[in-house]
């Protein structure tokens, strides 16, 4: 349920689980209690953390890639 507290383990795994063609969200409930809209709620929210993060990443090796690609150039 929604006041359950999950570890980070644990909704990486459920997102996971969520992702894959194998997967259930019946089985989701199963294991861990969550009905359907709770997972894709706690997917929204995880993967907007992830999506945000990796976006800086890329972001600073576009950056760096693109001196790089300039110096070389240049020399």
């Amino acid at each position: 349920t929604q006041n359950q507290e999950f570890t980070e383990a644990h909704i990486s795994e459920i997102v996971q689980m969520a992702l894959s063609d194998h997967v259930t969200f019946s089985d989701i409930e199963f294991e861990y209690g969550l009905k359907e809209h709770e997972v894709v709620t706690l997917m929204r929210k995880t993967l907007r953390k992830d999506h945000i993060a990796v976006g800086a990443k890329e972001w600073l090796l576009l950056e760096v890639e693109e001196n790089i690609t300039n110096d070389l150039f240049w020399a």
